[in-house]
């Protein structure tokens, strides 16, 4: 599965984030866009959010 980068400026970020979630991605904010990671793929151990 794909490591998506999805800018959400122009859509409903709550409907995006609901779709990628539905389809088993993790997704994280970064900015004005989503990193989104299948939960199956090794890279979302490597993936995190920093505050």
């Amino acid at each position: 599965m794909p490591v998506l980068i999805v800018e959400f400026v122009k859509t409903d970020k709550d409907k995006l984030r609901g779709l990628l979630e539905a389809s088993d991605y993790g997704v994280f904010e970064f900015g004005m866009n989503f990193v989104a990671v299948h939960k199956s793929d090794k890279t979302i151990n490597h993936v995190g959010v920093n505050q």
